[in-house]
């Protein structure tokens, strides 16, 4: 007969699951969704594919920074968030940066 101290309770196992839960969604980075670029008619399109859910654009005129929202509300189009921008004027970086 096993004695009872070594039979694991319910409370003792739920537990040890959640910890592991914690542990594997600590080890998993979330890592932004490529941003990708077109031009059409005379615009920039700025793209990201729908599971982007969670990002937002940011933009700076140096790689160095410093960064901060765009400002602009994407469409919906062909399955990825658009982001329309007039083509011209001085140097601008994106990126996506998860909330």
């Amino acid at each position: 007969m096993i004695p009872n101290e070594s039979i694991p309770t319910r409370r003792s196992l739920l537990s040890r699951l959640k910890s592991w839960d914690n542990e594997m969604v600590a080890s998993c980075p979330l890592e932004a969704p490529e941003l990708g670029i077109s031009r059409e008619q005379g615009q920039l399109v700025l793209m990201a594919p729908l599971h982007a859910v969670g990002f937002h654009l940011m933009t700076a005129e140096s790689l160095n920074g410093p960064w901060q929202d765009a400002g602009m509300t994407p469409t919906v189009m062909n399955d990825h968030f658009c982001w329309a921008l007039q083509a011209g004027g001085g140097a601008k970086f994106f990126r996506l940066q998860s909330r």
